[in-house]
């Protein structure tokens, strides 16, 4: 029974990566973090979105 992942656990991990992805990239680019974290949790292919993002100008 351990030697392999359980599909729940796995769908886990994936939430929560891509969430932890996306809010770094979402740092990086001057967005709303917690915005883009559950965003990029609940819709992993917006990640290629936040990725090609430019950097807001801060003035």
């Amino acid at each position: 029974m351990l030697d392999h992942v359980k599909p729940v656990f796995l769908l886990f991990l994936i939430i929560i990566v891509s969430g932890a992805t996306g809010g770094r990239l979402a740092a990086n680019r001057g967005r709303n973090v917690i915005v883009w974290c559950l965003l990029c949790a609940l819709f992993p292919p917006l990640l290629l979105a936040i990725y090609v993002a430019k950097p807001r100008d801060e003035q």
